[in-house]
């Protein structure tokens, strides 16, 4: 079984620097003890503290020496194509292989309006940087006139150190973006909390809300597969499960709830914390093994638990003590 963790690279408890140590050692921690995968978030322009994401991925690759790294996700409209294609070649390079290239669309429209990117346009966007960035990859120059960025024999140079490129894996639940997994993607990243709980529920009541079930999301996904000629075992999946290990489950929810601030509910789909709890694995061990082994039988290539607590040491330590000698 394949385990990984996200860590998000904002600030929890003390100083800045006390907090990028904290997640230094982490990442080191979860090298040694054979995690399989560090996450990181990404946002640019949200309204709480963070570190620069591929910098930041930047100093956990150059301080471990087997783990992969990835995005989930990377907010692909909001830069420009050659900027994103130089950071991930420089982050594949580095790692030496290690690195999972995740996208998405980008889900907080006022990110958006900040950065003064339109929000309407994200997923033609998104479409065309994708492009770009591939052949930026694997050709020895490029010319490109597209709806939104032209430029004449651009040269990326050096080549990433993975061939042909880095994995794309895209992390999305809707049809659409079942569809560009298919299309684009080595992999698709499923956040389980977004598949079974409301989402944009900041709105109101969701009264017609029908939750997806693993299981039909992976049947839909593998019938775009087959609409487009390509063997849905080609594309790859994981599972990433939101968690504050505790034996207090009062405890593990108020120390969420203080992460959600922290990230100033920005993230997730804007999801209230009600709708939250009602897929979450905050509290004792046992609920959440038991999902890990349901999810399991699907074929997932690994479970991914994204940590909702600014002490994330604690949490690692729960994991290597409760979780791993029980999977």
């Amino acid at each position: 079984m394949k385990l990984g963790i996200e860590l998000a690279p904002s600030r929890g408890y003390g100083r800045e620097v006390d907090f990028f140590h904290q997640h230094l050692e982490v990442a080191e921690r979860a090298d040694a003890i054979g995690l399989d995968l560090v996450a990181v978030p990404d946002s640019i322009g949200r309204y709480f503290p963070r570190l620069e994401t591929s910098v930041f991925l930047g100093a956990l690759v150059a301080r471990t020496k087997r783990i992969k790294f990835s995005t989930d996700v990377f907010q692909v409209p909001l830069r420009h194509p050659i900027d994103i294609a130089r950071r991930v070649l420089t982050l594949d390079i580095m790692s030496e292989g290690r690195f999972i290239f995740g996208v998405g669309l980008g889900g907080v429209q006022r990110e958006f309006e900040t950065l003064q990117v339109d929000w309407k346009s994200r997923g033609r966007r998104f479409d065309e940087s994708i492009e770009v960035i591939k052949r930026l990859w694997t050709e020895d120059s490029v010319t490109h006139h597209g709806e939104f960025y032209q430029f004449k024999n651009m040269v990326m140079d050096p080549k990433p150190y993975t061939k042909p490129c880095p994995e794309i894996w895209y992390g999305g639940w809707g049809d659409k973006a079942l569809q560009r997994v298919a299309k684009i993607a080595d992999g698709w990243s499923a956040d389980y909390e977004t598949l079974v709980a409301p989402t944009w529920s900041y709105k109101g009541a969701l009264e017609d809300y029908k939750p997806w079930s693993p299981e039909e999301r992976l049947q839909t996904l593998w019938g775009y597969c087959r609409e487009l000629g390509r063997d849905p075992k080609s594309v790859k999946f994981s599972f990433v499960l939101h968690v504050n290990i505790n034996e207090d489950r009062d405890k593990a929810i108020e120390e969420m709830k203080y992460f959600w601030h922290r990230v100033g509910k920005e993230i997730e789909g804007v999801r209230m914390t009600e709708y939250k709890l009602t897929a979450n694995f905050y509290g004792p061990p046992e609920p959440l093994i038991e999902k890990m082994k349901e999810l399991w039988a699907l074929g997932p290539e690994r479970i991914v638990f994204y940590i909702h607590s600014v002490d994330t040491a604690t949490q690692l330590k729960r994991i290597e003590k409760e979780i791993l000698p029980k999977i």
